[in-house]
């Protein structure tokens, strides 16, 4: 079949019973992309930039950071350039881990790694406008306060 339209913005319609899902409009054996019909592109936006742009919102939702017992970061989403500090005269076990926005409808989940039992505890403050300061506090078996590495992850 073909359709040629010289006039208006519709060339043809297919029609398939009542509609809905399980209604197939067509059913075709080529497997080429048809020119001007591509189901690669949505509202201009190819399916790469969908994806990229889908996994980039979903991501930055979800901050992290994994902090060794020394302060020192090692992967991070959502937090700057020496964000994690372990700050000097603060006490044992006392870590600043700073994220890059509003962390105030936040969930906080802190996690002591290592086979050596431990308590933790993760608290935010938000410092500035689009910077949340979460302050972790580690502590051995006995509830004594001990430089233990972390991970913190965030839940927006």
């Amino acid at each position: 079949f073909e359709f040629n339209a010289s006039r208006g913005t519709i060339a043809g319609l297919i029609s398939v019973g009542a509609g809905g899902d399980a209604a197939k409009p067509f059913i075709t054996n080529a497997t080429g992309v048809a020119t001007g019909l591509n189901a690669d592109r949505v509202d201009g936006k190819h399916a790469q930039d969908i994806t990229t742009d889908a996994v980039a919102a979903s991501q930055a939702l979800k901050p992290f950071a994994q902090v060794a017992a020394n302060g020192t970061a090692g992967e991070s989403r959502g937090v700057p350039a020496n964000g994690v500090t372990n700050p000097g005269g603060a006490g044992d076990g006392v870590y600043a881990v700073a994220f890059t926005g509003d962390l105030a409808k936040c969930a906080l989940s802190a996690t002591i790694t290592g086979a050596t039992p431990g308590e933790i505890t993760a608290t935010s403050a938000a410092v500035a406008e689009g910077t949340t300061i979460v302050t972790v506090r580690t502590f051995n078996s006995a509830g004594t306060a001990a430089d233990r590495a972390f991970h913190l992850s965030v839940n927006c």
